[in-house]
């Protein structure tokens, strides 16, 4: 792995969360990766997406769109 950030502190819909994004190295192909997590009811909860740096635009949409419409069960 390349680079690892130390998870951020937010929130999500209300409840705390850790927001965490990194970038690795796998088979000598850099990644990004993106990580929203959060405990509900007992549970934990993680949103998250992996993408070659030249998809950037469409992953991080695609990211936020998902995570936007997401709703615990």
């Amino acid at each position: 792995m390349s680079r690892a950030a130390r998870p951020e502190e937010t929130t999500f819909d209300g409840r705390r969360a850790v927001v965490r994004e990194y970038t690795f190295t796998l088979r000598g192909v850099p990644w990004h990766a993106r990580l929203l997590g959060f405990d509900e009811g007992g549970k934990t909860y993680r949103i998250n997406t992996w993408y070659r740096p030249d998809i950037e635009t469409s992953a991080v949409r695609t990211y936020e769109t998902v995570k936007d419409g997401f709703t615990v069960p």
